[in-house]
């Protein structure tokens, strides 16, 4: 799906700042169905990938797996240096799971 400002502008009025307002990608992507007609994609794969856009365009937006699970707008620099050194890390160690299954298969 090709995105643009207006769909970036919309999730931007439907994600809260602060963790403990964070909205699953379900949430997100009924709201947005709800209110400006954006497709439901069973899977959220949609909303994910307008998040995805969203951050690339610069906006801060994080996410957890953990309670509360979900994605919110952050403004605290040292919040965003926590997460993106969270996701080196977690690169690196699908990075090496990838090698080892790639040694392993030869």
């Amino acid at each position: 799906m090709n995105y643009n400002q207006n769909d970036v502008s919309h999730l931007l009025s439907i994600l809260k700042s602060g963790k403990k307002n964070a909205q699953t990608a379900s949430q997100i992507e009924s709201q947005l169905h709800n209110k400006f007609g954006f497709p439901i994609s069973g899977n959220q794969v949609q909303a994910r990938g307008l998040i995805t856009y969203a951050i690339e365009l610069g906006h801060l937006i994080r996410s957890s797996p953990s309670k509360p699970a979900g994605y919110w707008l952050e403004d605290n620099p040292n919040e965003i240096e926590k997460c993106i050194k969270s996701l080196h890390h977690r690169a690196k160690k699908i990075t090496q799971r990838a090698n080892n299954l790639k040694k392993n298969l030869e």
